[in-house]
């Protein structure tokens, strides 16, 4: 089924700045619609300016809505990603209720934005389809069936081709015919994949167009398989590729290279003892306390091989411990190597206490009794037979010597442990430094808090500023930019206020549009109301179609008053865009819906010129043609007979109506009256609702003028 198309024309009045305007609307209709099944519609804008929004709804003839457009699922696609040339696309899905197929509308409505928008709608009656069949690619049903040799109704209710065979204009594009797939080395459709049978098989690029396997893929006999192998696997007939790290193709399968061994479904590569090649592949060092070095497994820095034990031993002995075979350094403290033995050297006596080689004075620490010693350490005295600090001393590994036991800020008071003396310090790191919140003052000589309020010094120490939104600014705790202080909050708050915040204690500026400070509080300024919706202070008065609910506005223009939240004409009146306000009278067709459409045609003098304003969007026109007698001056008017394609002209349609007349007299105008009701003959009766067709037709001239109306 192809495809129908309605469109509505909007013959839009000129405006010297249009922001957007949909200028027409296309409703695609469903391929197939029956009651219990899902049916899809397309509607298209086009226009210019910013993209409309597109809306659904579905309602009775006599205008009582079903569904609205939250209720339907719908989709947009912008066909050029471009939103700001007013054409847009969007679909809509729905289950057809029987209720749906009489009296029911489906209606598409264009929303255009800026200050100069206009809203359109189009729809169309929700017919059930009679067809039965369905070609590749459209939609198909238990009650529509696949017409396409080969072909079968898929999951997603389209018509696909079935298995073995492909769609020959492929699954991109509807219509074409099912042939049967081929296998490989067989002619394939070029650009078609779809036509070779084979998984992982493609048609080839160029002539002769042939099925062949994939990227990626190698043919074994009939079938396309990856063109890598893993460990096991065959590598040969075809030849594949053996993609695990470290293997190699060997006797028809995959193995692991040489110096490596398989480990599960990878190579990992064999150990070395020491003296062996651990590079070319790398290889991990067996031997205890051995590493890589050079190429060859070799005992680490600090070791040395001994054959007799089969590793790397430490290549440094202690007193009494062997130094040669292999050859050891001795280091215990003042040993050396004699007759293959660590010894002491001479002047020196070996300590069973001290582990080592001692002289005839002691050190810190040191033994000083068996046998007596003087201790050479600056401060110590040798004390319960070792050499130990003075009282009020305390031994530094660091400086080597025993120092005070106390420290002050800044001092080291560990290695050895020593007391911090300055107020609010501690050792810390190491150091005398201050507790956590206190920061050293030179001034004072001691450790003060490292915070400091509002007003307070916070340089010469730096202190942190801990009133809120404050800064260190030339040496003083002060507000930062942009913030005030307020001694009844006891902080910094921010320097503006928006509507309704306190605009003095301290003194704040009102940011919010159209606000200022009115008895200690940011208020609308004068002529200005506050809106909740958006924010800020609009003006308290409202033009034509402006909001004049949530706030209360007052409608200021002419003949308008406030009706459903709008500021919209009186009863009786109807908006004049080329005024700019509501005059009386409709100036427009009645809207109505009759099988046959007529409009009356007079050259009556009515009033003044008068102006018909154009068709609302979804009303019919009602024409039929008529001549009128002659009315105080000129000849009467000849009217062509209208043309009308349907019984009841739907939106898109359109009506011709011909007039010519010859007036008697000069400074005549040929006019069209539109009638709105139907009269007795004698007595008609026509609403003053007319247009101008020409200029002045001056006397013995005729006119001729051809009216076009589109609904």
């Amino acid at each position: 089924m192809k495809p129908v198309y309605l469109t509505v024309l909007i013959l839009v009045p000129y405006l010297s700045c249009v922001e957007a305007a949909t200028s027409s609307l296309v409703l695609n209709l469903a391929n197939n619609v029956a009651a219990g099944q899902s049916a899809t519609y397309n509607c298209t804008s086009s226009g210019n300016g910013v993209d409309p929004t597109l809306v659904w709804f579905i309602r009775r003839t006599d205008g009582t809505y079903i569904r609205n457009n939250s209720q339907l699922t719908s989709s947009v696609v912008d066909g050029a990603s471009n939103p700001n040339d007013g054409t847009v696309k969007s679909s809509v899905t729905f289950i057809v209720q029987s209720s749906y197929l009489t009296n029911h509308r489906l209606w598409c409505g264009a929303i255009d934005s800026g200050s100069s928008a206009t809203s359109i709608t189009i729809y169309t009656t929700i017919t059930a389809t009679t067809t039965t069949t369905a070609s590749l690619g459209e939609a198909c049903s238990s009650q529509v069936t696949c017409s396409t040799a080969n072909a079968a109704c898929s999951s997603s209710n389209v018509c696909v081709c079935s298995s073995g065979y492909y769609d020959t204009n492929g699954v991109s594009s509807s219509g074409g015919s099912c042939s049967q797939q081929v296998g490989l080395g067989s002619t394939c459709t070029a650009g078609i994949d779809e036509s070779c049978l084979t998984a992982n098989a493609r048609c080839s690029f160029s002539s002769p167009y042939v099925c062949q396997c994939g990227s990626g893929y190698v043919q074994s006999g009939t079938i396309c398989i990856s063109d890598s192998a893993s460990l096991g696997q065959s590598c040969v007939s075809p030849t594949r590729t053996c993609y695990i790290s470290n293997s190699n193709c060997n006797g028809n399968i995959c193995v692991c290279n040489n110096g490596y061994y398989r480990s599960g479904s990878v190579c990992v590569i064999s150990p070395a003892a020491f003296g062996a090649a651990c590079t070319n592949p790398t290889r991990t060092c067996t031997t205890t306390n051995a590493e890589c070095s050079g190429g060859t497994c070799t005992c680490q820095f600090g070791y040395t091989y001994s054959s007799s034990a089969g590793y790397c031993i430490t290549s440094s002995a202690t007193y009494g411990g062997a130094c040669t075979n292999p050859t050891r350094t001795c280091t215990t403290a003042n040993t050396e190597c004699r007759s293959g033995t660590c010894q002491c050297s001479s002047g020196y006596t070996y300590s069973n206490t001290l582990g080592y080689c001692i002289t005839g004075s002691a050190a810190f620490g040191a033994a000083c009794t068996n046998p007596t010693r003087t201790c050479t350490t600056t401060n110590a005295e040798c004390s319960g037979g070792t050499c130990t600090c003075q009282f009020g001393y305390t031994y530094s590994s660091s400086a080597g010597y025993c120092i005070t036991s106390s420290a002050a800020f800044g001092a080291a008071c560990t290695n050895p442990t020593r007391t911090c003396t300055t107020t609010n310090a501690e050792c810390s790191g190491g150091t005398c430094t201050c507790q956590f919140g206190y920061t050293y003052s030179s001034s004072a000589g001691y450790c003060i808090t490292s915070s400091a309020a509002f007003g307070a010094a916070c340089t010469n120490p730096t202190r942190t500023c801990t009133t809120t939104n404050a800064e260190c600014s030339g040496g003083t705790c002060t507000c930062q930019f942009g913030y005030t202080y307020s001694s009844s909050a006891g902080y910094c708050i921010t320097s503006s206020a928006t509507y309704g915040g306190s605009c003095t204690n301290p003194t704040r500026v009102c940011t919010t549009t159209s606000t200022e400070c009115i008895s200690g509080t940011c208020q609308c300024s004068s002529g200005y109301t506050y809106s909740s919706s958006l924010g800020y202070c609009i003006t308290s008065s409202a033009t034509y179609g402006g909001s004049c609910t949530n706030p209360t506005r007052t409608c200021t223009t002419t003949n308008t008053e406030c009706i459903s939240g709008t500021c919209q004409c009186s009863s009786g009146y109807t908006y004049s865009s080329s005024l700019g306000y509501c005059i009386t009278g409709s100036g427009r067709f009645i809207n109505g819906d009759i099988a046959n459409p007529n409009l009356t045609v007079s050259n009556q003098r009515v009033g003044g010129a008068g102006v018909l304003g154009a068709p609302m969007q979804g009303q019919i026109i009602h024409i039929k043609p008529a001549i009128k007698p002659a009315y105080s001056h000129g000849t009467q008017i000849t009217a062509a007979s209208a043309s009308a394609t349907a019984t009841t002209p739907l939106r898109g349609n359109s009506v011709t109506f011909t007039c010519t007349t010859t007036p008697a007299t000069g400074n005549q105008h040929l006019r069209f009256l539109g009638s709105t009701q139907v009269t007795p003959s004698t007595t008609p009766y026509y609403k003053r609702e007319q247009v101008r067709l020409g200029p002045h037709i001056e006397a013995g001239n005729s006119r001729h003028v051809t009216i076009k109306f589109i609904t």
